[in-house]
């Protein structure tokens, strides 16, 4: 981004950098403890077809009708997300930082929530982790692929914001690898911060 824009070549450096990281998560998914491994073991609930022969059928349909209203649902965010933009005279930046980012981070937030009350936190935290590598590498990557991006109005200090906090999140797990609830509000404060220089610096 320090040229303000992300070409095709970006695009498949990120692509790049997507299949490294899988083929690394694969590699170590090999020299997991044993405790997990039972886990794994453990037998999993199963649909008897026979009892309904159009299961397959259905929930294919199911999944079909869900891809197609969830690119016009994506197609709609988009287009009037572009229109509040110019209704409030701001930058289309101002709403992909806020509205945006958080209309389409809403899935991973109530995702963790119910793995943390569930006392499952590797979810919790590797759905965060995971579901961010996957936008910057996979998402970025792809559309680079399909068209060149440029960005004008992301400046130097939200992409100093993103990779800091990015960073932050290492020393505050550090500690036996867990987040406090002080550590939460910490993180809470400084995203509100940062939303309020979006809004003043537009």
């Amino acid at each position: 981004m320090v040229d303000g824009s992300i070409g095709r070549l970006d695009g498949l450096l990120l692509c790049a950098g997507l299949l490294v990281y899988l083929l690394y998560s694969y590699r170590h998914a090999g020299t997991e403890p044993a405790e997990l491994d039972l886990e794994l073991e453990l037998p999993t609930p199963t649909i008897n077809a026979s009892r309904n022969p159009n299961a397959t059928l259905l929930n294919t349909a199911f999944v079909a009708i869900g891809l197609v209203l969830l690119v016009a649902g994506s197609h709609l965010f988009v287009e009037n997300a572009i229109s509040l933009a110019r209704l409030l005279g701001v930058s289309e930046a101002v709403v992909g930082l806020t509205l945006v980012a958080i209309g389409t981070s809403i899935p991973e937030l109530a995702t963790s929530v119910v793995a943390a009350v569930r006392r499952q936190p590797d979810i919790a935290v590797g759905n965060v982790i995971g579901s961010n590598l996957f936008n910057i590498f996979a998402i970025l990557g792809v559309t680079n692929l399909i068209s060149v991006i440029s960005a004008d109005d992301i400046d130097v200090v939200d992409l100093a914001v993103m990779s800091l906090f990015a960073c932050v999140l290492l020393p505050l797990s550090w500690s036996k690898l867990t987040l406090s609830r002080l550590e939460g509000l910490f993180l809470l404060a400084c995203y509100a911060a940062y939303m309020a220089y979006v809004v003043i610096r537009h």
